[in-house]
């Protein structure tokens, strides 16, 4: 089910996309019927525009997962191994323990 939603989703996004483009290139191509009127001068952009996220990343995101960091990744992986290693720890006291009674 997870892999026919992706499909499905990349599917429908490329469909989308290929109408977009289609437009653009009409638009481009044949002049407009009716005079184009001039556009109103854009005020001057002090900021840069944020870059939009990969669309793989969107989708990453869009079914709940992220990115982690090597660092993120090694804190994790830490904390992980040291529940281990205290379950270890008491499982161990246990057996100590049943073999002295």
């Amino acid at each position: 089910m997870m892999f026919g939603s992706v499909f499905c989703a990349v599917g429908q996004l490329l469909y989308n996309e290929l109408g977009v483009q289609r437009v653009k290139f009409v638009s481009r191509t044949s002049p407009a019927a009716s005079p184009r009127l001039p556009l109103p001068s854009a005020p001057e952009i002090t900021e840069l525009p944020v870059p939009k996220e990969p669309l793989f990343e969107r989708m990453i995101h869009a079914i709940g997962l992220k990115r982690v960091s090597d660092e993120e990744y090694l804190a994790q992986m830490r904390q992980e191994r040291a529940t281990y290693v205290r379950r270890i720890a008491e499982l161990e006291a246990k057996l100590q323990a049943d073999k002295d009674s």
